[in-house]
Parts: structure tokens; C-alpha cells; sequence
């Protein structure tokens, strides 16, 4: 293990609780040398418009702020012009924390230059308002290193956009980005072998169009939006359902997608629940399918097992897999002779492995793959000799970070990945379905996230996937047709053979589903509205 030594470089303006976490995260894996003091501060808010919009973030946000940490009270403290004092050969990087520029003097005074934060090098007033104020799809931050006279992209994420509010869209950015430096660092650390650490790609902001935010139609636009969303969570409630598409996945990855190629949807002709997450194995010419059925009055799911052959769906759904937690996901794995199923068991805090007793609708839980991780959409293949799990976790990233394992073996040890999460990108990073391999290249199917959850499919080809490296790209994306009776979204992708497994869903009322929101509401409120000290049973 390297012991890496960083300082500081920090305007004079007070520092951001998520700063204090940049450095709570940094305990351990670097040391503070010193603190570099540079002017500037928050810069200016040139209108009325724009001193409205900083108090209401503030006020809505309780964003803190602490001028004096007492962590820094006993650090050195030098001014910009004396930095060179601490730097050379025993200095790593440089942390600029803050908004200001960055003097073109200090660029080289560390051996992997200075880290920041691209929004922190913006002119905007209030960092991530842009997305919520246009209503973008996606929200994009970066961890920047310049050295020399190169920048590069050391940590990248693109998030869902909070249309509804600008706090809650600030704040689970920073939340994120908080950790990057600690993940860089853990990088260089293990790279015993190596003298420096490998960017995502060169330096390449993304263009950012001049707007002039006006107050008054940022409120506008927060409630229509807002009411949007409510009428739409009361009167339209998604409905998924599974379906089987006689082709190869190879002639999906030819023809973009194939958005019209013809699917044999699941004669779903009720309003009570839905099936979703297909994925199956064929014996004798019948495919059988495992996949989360959802009632809408239990408002869990479960497992179910069902048929298709030549002549469509031959059998209703009957139970597989039932726990006393919500169930999805069966993702299904042969290995020497035997049946296994990684299904999805968030609500349980773990990642278990099922093996069938009596292959499709009898099993038995054999092993817990990862304890203590509430792992979203488990996805578990060989490649290299190697087992690999990828997934995401329940909570605020759950659409948008993907976290490896690595194992020698099925039941493991389960080994992390170095650079976890591997990827953060609500358009591409959690597991939607089966990864396969066609002329030798391995290929995973994701979710695009980033308009709504399961709108459609992004297919990658895996460039490179080992212990400490993650390389992937995407080839081409299935679409819903506007033309199917489930035009709405896909999810979940399985090639079998000649066919291939998929899932889409529509919008419908359902008073059961109408129920359950309103049940969801009422925890939601008792929680928030508790007693201090009350407990939560």
C-alpha cells in the first residue's frame, strides 16, 4: 500500500458539509499536509432572480457550512504563492475544495496534479441548479485532475434528474461525488506496480448553453411539474409483462434494436398485478420461464414459473420462489448439472443463491453470495475464469451505480471490485437482463434510467472486465414500439437460443394499485411526522 500525502487548496469562503466529507472519506487512505489559502469565494449573483433562488436553496436545503473545522485548526496553512514549499516528490495531489480558479503556478507543485470538481469551476450560482431549472433528463458531474498542461476525467456520473426540487437534485449529486477522491485513492494505493492512475478519458466538459434563470418561472415550472407527477402516481400506474421475441439477440446487435420486431406478449387480461424480469432455460424444444409476478393488493412480488412453446404461453403462472420479503429478479444460472437462481432480495440485506429442487417450481436457498449488501438486480456469469456478480444497491443510487464482485467459484469467496461502484450512470448502469457472448465478445444488457425507470434497453459490448479494470460501450438500444400493446418500457432482456426474452409495460388504473400508493403515503407520512424519540417499532 502506497501512503499518499495531499493538501488542500481552498478559497476563503467556508467550506460545505459535503467537503468535510471529502474529507471523512479520506481517513486512512491519504494525509492532510497542508491547507493552501486562495481568494476568491462563492462568487457573485448578479440579479434579483439570482439572490431569490440562493435563499431559497438555502433555506429549503439547510445547506451547512462551517468556516473553521476544527480538523483543519493544526494543519500548516500557506498562501498561494508558497505552495511549492510543500510540494515536489513527496507531495500526491492536490484537493481544491471550493469555487475559484485554479493558479496556473500550482499545476505542477503534485506527482497527480490537482483534483476538482468540474461544477466547482463553473460560473453557475447554485451548483446543479441548471438540470432542475430546464427539466433534464440527466445530471452530469465530474472529478477533473490537471497536470501539466493536460486535464483529464478521473471520476464521472450521470444521475437522474430531481425535476421536482432543486435541493433534493443537489444534493444527491454531492452526496456521490463526496466519496470520489477516497475511490481515486484506493486506485493509487493498490498500484503498487504502477506510477500513476489510469483517467476515465481525457478532459471534455460538456457544453453548457447560456440561461438566464428567472425566479417567479422557476416556481412555475416546479408546480406544474409537481402536479403532473401527482395525478400521474394516482391515476396511471405501470403495468409490466413478459413476452418472447423469435429472434437471435445476434440480429438484434445488426438491426439497431429492431423496435418492430414481433413479440408474443403473456395474455395478461387482468389489472391486479404483473409479470416481469423473464428469464428462462429450454428443454425439448419448451422454454421455461422464471419471472416476478407482482400483485398490486400484497404489494410484494414473487416468483412464478411458466411455459412457452411453438404454439405461444401453454400454462398459467404457478409459484416458484415465495418469501416473506418482496422477490424479483430470478436470474438463472447452469453449472455442472445443476439449476441455480440469484434472485433479488434487497428487502433481506443480502444476495442469496436458490437451487432447484424440482426444477422450475420447487427450490431451496443454498448459500447467502453477499451478506450485508442490499444488491438490486443480481447478475451472475462467467467470463475469463472468472465468476463475476454485478448489480446496484437499494437507496439513492440505485438506478445509477454498478457495484462487481468477483469469485473463483459460484458459492465464492466473493472478492469486490477495485474501483467500485464500476460505472455511475443512470443510463446505463443497472443490469437489465442476461449477458451473452457473440464473436467472442461479451456483452451486458442495461437499463436507461434516465427518463423513467425501465424505459428502454441499452446493449453493451464489454471491452474489458478484470479485478481492477471496467471498460464498456454502448452498441445499440431496444426501444418500445409505440405500436405494441406494452409501448411504454423495456427492462429485462434474456437471449435463449433462437428467441429472446423481454419485458415491457403500459400505463393503467388499478384501484388496487391506487390502494397501495395511498398505503405507501400514509407510512411515508406517520414516519416524517413521528414523535422525537418515538420508536420505529
Amino acid at each position: 500500500m502506497k501512503d499518499l500525502r495531499f493538501v488542500l487548496l481552498l478559497n476563503r469562503a467556508a467550506l460545505e458539509a459535503w467537503h468535510l466529507r471529502c474529507l471523512d472519506h479520506l481517513n486512512g487512505l491519504a494525509t492532510l499536509a497542508g491547507v493552501i489559502l486562495q481568494g476568491g469565494g462563492p462568487g457573485s449573483y448578479a440579479s434579483f432572480d439570482s439572490h431569490l433562488m440562493r435563499l431559497y436553496a438555502q433555506a429549503m436545503g439547510n445547506k451547512e457550512t462551517v468556516t473553521n473545522p476544527e480538523r483543519l485548526a493544526t494543519v500548516p496553512r500557506f498562501q498561494w504563492n508558497e505552495s511549492r514549499a510543500i510540494g515536489g516528490e513527496t507531495l500526491d495531489f492536490v484537493l481544491k475544495l471550493g469555487r475559484g480558479t485554479i493558479p496556473t503556478e500550482m499545476v505542477q507543485i503534485a506527482r497527480y496534479g490537482i483534483w476538482c470538481f468540474q461544477h466547482e469551476l463553473e460560473q453557475d450560482a447554485l451548483p446543479f441548479f441548471r438540470e432542475t431549472y430546464n427539466g433534464e433528463d440527466v445530471t452530469r458531474a465530474t472529478l477533473l485532475r490537471f497536470s501539466g498542461a493536460s486535464a483529464s476525467v478521473l471520476e464521472e456520473g450521470y444521475f437522474c434528474t430531481d425535476k421536482l426540487s432543486y435541493v433534493r437534485n443537489r444534493d444527491r449529486a454531492l452526496q456521490a461525488l463526496a466519496q470520489w477522491p477516497a475511490r481515486v485513492c484506493t486506485r493509487l494505493r493498490a498500484l503498487s506496480d504502477e506510477s500513476d492512475v489510469k483517467p476515465i478519458r481525457g478532459m471534455d466538459p460538456a457544453a453548457r448553453s447560456e440561461y438566464r434563470p428567472r425566479f417567479l418561472r422557476f416556481c412555475t415550472r416546479l408546480a406544474a411539474r409537481r402536479f403532473r407527477f401527482a395525478l400521474n402516481r394516482i391515476f396511471r400506474h405501470q403495468q409490466w409483462n413478459i413476452g418472447v421475441m423469435r429472434t437471435p439477440v445476434s440480429r438484434l446487435l445488426c438491426a439497431n434494436g429492431m423496435s418492430d420486431a414481433p413479440i408474443d406478449w403473456f395474455p395478461l387480461n387482468h389489472r391486479r398485478g404483473f409479470l416481469a424480469d423473464p428469464f428462462g432455460i429450454m428443454r425439448a424444444g419448451t422454454t421455461h420461464i422464471l419471472c416476478e409476478y407482482f400483485g398490486y393488493r400484497e404489494g410484494a412480488g414473487r416468483i412464478c414459473a411458466l411455459e412457452f412453446s411453438e404454439n405461444g404461453f401453454v400454462k398459467q403462472p404457478e409459484r416458484a420462489i415465495t418469501l416473506p420479503v418482496h422477490v424479483s429478479y430470478p436470474f438463472l444460472i447452469e453449472e455442472a448439472g445443476q439449476i441455480y437462481c440469484v434472485a433479488e432480495t434487497s428487502d433481506a440485506g443480502e444476495v442469496a443463491l436458490f437451487q432447484a429442487v424440482e426444477f422450475p417450481r420447487k427450490w431451496t436457498k443454498l448459500a447467502v453470495l453477499l451478506e450485508g449488501f442490499r444488491g438490486v438486480d443480481p447478475t451472475v456469469f462467467r467470463h475469463d475464469e472468472r465468476w463475476w456478480l454485478l448489480c446496484t444497491e437499494r437507496g439513492p443510487y440505485v438506478d445509477a451505480s454498478l457495484w462487481a464482485w468477483h469469485a473463483p467459484r459460484l458459492l465464492g469467496p466473493w472478492t469486490p471490485h477495485l474501483r467500485n461502484p464500476i460505472k455511475t450512470d443512470v443510463r446505463s448502469a443497472r443490469p437489465g437482463g442476461a449477458p451473452f457472448v457473440h464473436g467472442g465478445m461479451l456483452y451486458r444488457p442495461a437499463q436507461d434510467c434516465s427518463q423513467t425507470y425501465g424505459g428502454r434497453i441499452v446493449i453493451h459490448r464489454v471491452n474489458r472486465l478484470t479485478p481492477s479494470d471496467f471498460e464498456e460501450e454502448a452498441v445499440t438500444a431496444i426501444e418500445p414500439s409505440p405500436d405494441s400493446p406494452f409501448p411504454q418500457g423495456r427492462h429485462t432482456l434474456t437471449p435463449l437460443g433462437d428467441v429472446v426474452l423481454i419485458d415491457g409495460h403500459r400505463t393503467v388504473f388499478s384501484w388496487s394499485a391506487l390502494r397501495l400508493f395511498l398505503e405507501i403515503c400514509t407510512r411515508q407520512f406517520a414516519r416524517n411526522f413521528r414523535p422525537t424519540g418515538q420508536s420505529s417499532g
